[in-house]
Protein backbone atom coordinates (compact mmCIF):
# COMPACT_ATOMS: atom_id res chain seq x y z
CA UNK A 1 0.00 0.00 0.00
CA UNK A 2 1.23 3.00 -0.92
CA UNK A 3 -0.41 6.25 -0.44
CA UNK A 4 -3.83 4.33 0.93
CA UNK A 5 -3.68 2.66 -3.08
CA UNK A 6 -2.94 -0.89 -3.02
CA UNK A 7 -0.55 -2.38 -5.57
CA UNK A 8 0.45 -5.53 -6.91
CA UNK A 9 4.50 -6.30 -7.49
CA UNK A 10 4.96 -8.84 -10.17
CA UNK A 11 8.66 -8.64 -10.22
CA UNK A 12 11.49 -7.23 -8.32
CA UNK A 13 14.44 -8.24 -6.19
CA UNK A 14 14.54 -8.28 -2.39
CA UNK A 15 15.38 -8.91 0.85
CA UNK A 16 14.30 -10.22 3.69
CA UNK A 17 15.29 -9.29 7.14
CA UNK A 18 15.29 -11.70 10.18
CA UNK A 19 15.20 -10.46 13.73
CA UNK A 20 16.03 -13.40 16.71
CA UNK A 21 13.59 -13.58 18.89
CA UNK A 22 14.92 -13.73 23.00
CA UNK A 23 14.82 -16.67 25.33
CA UNK A 24 15.55 -17.45 28.46
CA UNK A 25 18.44 -18.93 28.33
CA UNK A 26 20.14 -17.34 25.29
CA UNK A 27 20.98 -13.72 24.41
CA UNK A 28 19.46 -12.94 21.47
CA UNK A 29 22.60 -12.05 19.28
CA UNK A 30 25.01 -14.58 18.33
CA UNK A 31 27.84 -12.04 19.94
CA UNK A 32 27.53 -9.35 22.75
CA UNK A 33 27.16 -6.25 20.97
CA UNK A 34 25.34 -2.86 22.09
CA UNK A 35 23.92 -2.31 18.36
CA UNK A 36 24.45 -1.56 14.80
CA UNK A 37 24.12 0.57 11.87
CA UNK A 38 23.02 -1.37 8.34
CA UNK A 39 22.45 0.40 5.05
CA UNK A 40 21.69 0.63 1.20
CA UNK A 41 21.98 3.42 -1.17
CA UNK A 42 20.69 2.95 -4.50
CA UNK A 43 21.23 5.29 -7.43
CA UNK A 44 20.94 4.50 -11.04
CA UNK A 45 24.23 2.63 -12.03
CA UNK A 46 25.68 1.59 -8.29
CA UNK A 47 23.92 -0.04 -4.92
CA UNK A 48 26.48 0.01 -1.35
CA UNK A 49 25.38 -2.65 1.36
CA UNK A 50 26.69 -1.18 4.20
CA UNK A 51 27.38 -3.50 8.00
CA UNK A 52 28.69 -2.36 11.29
CA UNK A 53 28.50 -3.70 14.60
CA UNK A 54 28.97 -2.03 17.81
CA UNK A 55 30.87 -3.54 20.52
CA UNK A 56 29.17 -4.19 24.03
CA UNK A 57 32.28 -2.56 26.02
CA UNK A 58 33.20 0.54 24.81
CA UNK A 59 32.15 1.49 21.47
CA UNK A 60 29.35 3.62 22.63
CA UNK A 61 27.14 4.94 19.74
CA UNK A 62 29.40 5.68 17.25
CA UNK A 63 32.62 3.78 17.35
CA UNK A 64 32.57 0.39 15.20
CA UNK A 65 34.63 -2.99 16.28
CA UNK A 66 33.75 -4.21 12.74
CA UNK A 67 33.18 -2.36 9.64
CA UNK A 68 32.19 -3.78 6.09
CA UNK A 69 30.88 -1.70 2.82
CA UNK A 70 30.22 -3.27 -0.83
CA UNK A 71 30.17 -0.74 -3.70
CA UNK A 72 28.02 -2.72 -6.66
CA UNK A 73 26.75 -2.48 -9.94
CA UNK A 74 23.28 -1.59 -9.42
CA UNK A 75 22.53 -4.07 -12.82
CA UNK A 76 24.05 -6.53 -12.49
CA UNK A 77 24.72 -6.96 -9.02
CA UNK A 78 28.73 -7.65 -9.77
CA UNK A 79 31.05 -5.71 -7.06
CA UNK A 80 32.71 -3.52 -8.05
CA UNK A 81 35.04 -3.01 -4.26
CA UNK A 82 34.91 -4.11 -0.71
CA UNK A 83 35.79 -2.44 2.35
CA UNK A 84 36.75 -3.31 5.75
CA UNK A 85 37.22 -1.83 9.39
CA UNK A 86 40.03 0.89 9.18
CA UNK A 87 39.25 1.90 5.24
CA UNK A 88 36.02 2.99 6.50
CA UNK A 89 35.63 6.61 8.23
CA UNK A 90 32.11 6.67 9.66
CA UNK A 91 31.01 10.16 10.29
CA UNK A 92 27.02 10.37 12.12
CA UNK A 93 25.87 13.59 12.46
CA UNK A 94 22.61 15.50 13.88
CA UNK A 95 22.41 13.34 16.63
CA UNK A 96 18.60 12.90 18.00
CA UNK A 97 17.86 12.56 21.80
CA UNK A 98 14.98 9.79 21.55
CA UNK A 99 13.60 10.52 25.20
CA UNK A 100 10.71 7.87 24.77
CA UNK A 101 12.96 4.96 24.58
CA UNK A 102 16.06 6.51 26.42
CA UNK A 103 18.54 6.56 23.26
CA UNK A 104 20.16 8.30 20.63
CA UNK A 105 20.49 8.30 17.13
CA UNK A 106 22.24 10.03 14.20
CA UNK A 107 20.36 12.09 11.58
CA UNK A 108 22.49 11.90 9.20
CA UNK A 109 25.45 10.04 7.91
CA UNK A 110 28.95 9.81 5.70
CA UNK A 111 30.21 7.02 4.92
CA UNK A 112 34.40 7.40 2.97
CA UNK A 113 36.84 5.57 1.26
CA UNK A 114 39.77 6.07 -0.46
CA UNK A 115 37.89 6.23 -3.53
CA UNK A 116 34.08 6.56 -2.33
CA UNK A 117 31.60 8.62 -0.48
CA UNK A 118 28.40 7.45 0.67
CA UNK A 119 26.05 10.06 2.38
CA UNK A 120 22.32 9.58 3.97
CA UNK A 121 19.62 10.76 5.74
CA UNK A 122 17.33 9.40 8.17
CA UNK A 123 14.41 11.12 6.48
CA UNK A 124 11.45 8.84 7.22
CA UNK A 125 11.68 6.88 10.55
CA UNK A 126 9.79 4.29 11.91
CA UNK A 127 10.60 2.29 15.56
CA UNK A 128 10.82 -1.03 16.48
CA UNK A 129 11.32 -1.56 20.41
CA UNK A 130 11.64 -5.04 21.87
CA UNK A 131 12.13 -4.59 24.89
CA UNK A 132 11.03 -7.98 25.99
CA UNK A 133 10.24 -8.83 29.72
CA UNK A 134 13.13 -12.16 29.88
CA UNK A 135 15.77 -10.27 31.90
CA UNK A 136 14.81 -6.48 30.65
CA UNK A 137 16.68 -7.22 27.49
CA UNK A 138 16.16 -5.96 23.96
CA UNK A 139 16.88 -3.08 21.77
CA UNK A 140 15.10 -0.32 19.94
CA UNK A 141 15.44 -0.26 16.15
CA UNK A 142 15.09 3.16 14.29
CA UNK A 143 14.66 2.21 10.92
CA UNK A 144 14.67 4.99 7.60
CA UNK A 145 13.79 5.53 3.86
CA UNK A 146 15.56 8.52 2.17
CA UNK A 147 13.23 8.50 -1.00
CA UNK A 148 16.17 10.72 -2.90
CA UNK A 149 19.01 12.91 -1.95
CA UNK A 150 21.13 10.11 -0.57
CA UNK A 151 24.24 10.02 -2.83
CA UNK A 152 27.49 7.57 -3.60
CA UNK A 153 30.74 9.44 -4.73
CA UNK A 154 32.73 6.90 -6.77
CA UNK A 155 36.06 8.44 -7.81
CA UNK A 156 34.91 12.02 -9.74
CA UNK A 157 31.45 10.24 -10.16
CA UNK A 158 28.51 11.52 -8.43
CA UNK A 159 24.61 9.73 -8.54
CA UNK A 160 21.55 10.48 -6.11
CA UNK A 161 19.02 8.04 -4.77
CA UNK A 162 17.21 6.37 -2.30
CA UNK A 163 18.39 4.87 1.03
CA UNK A 164 17.38 2.80 3.29
CA UNK A 165 19.31 2.72 6.93
CA UNK A 166 18.96 1.02 10.03
CA UNK A 167 20.29 1.89 13.32
CA UNK A 168 19.92 -0.57 15.97
CA UNK A 169 20.93 0.13 19.48
CA UNK A 170 20.74 -2.82 22.35
CA UNK A 171 19.57 -2.55 26.01
CA UNK A 172 22.67 -1.87 27.82
CA UNK A 173 21.52 -2.62 31.26
CA UNK A 174 20.08 -5.66 30.64
CA UNK A 175 23.44 -7.13 29.15
CA UNK A 176 25.78 -5.71 31.58
CA UNK A 177 23.43 -7.56 34.34
CA UNK A 178 24.09 -10.49 32.26
CA UNK A 179 27.59 -10.40 32.14
CA UNK A 180 27.98 -9.97 35.67
CA UNK A 181 25.77 -13.14 36.63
Amino acid sequence: MLDGKRYTVVQGEGYMDHMLSMTTTDITWPMEMHGWSWSEVTTDNYQTVFYAVRDIAGDGYDEYSYKHLILMERCTGNVISEYFDDEIDIDENNWISENQYNRMRPASAKLSTSDLTVTMNADNTAVFNYITPIENGGFVDFMSFQKEGASIQYNDTIEEGSAFWEYLVSDMGALFQRRRE
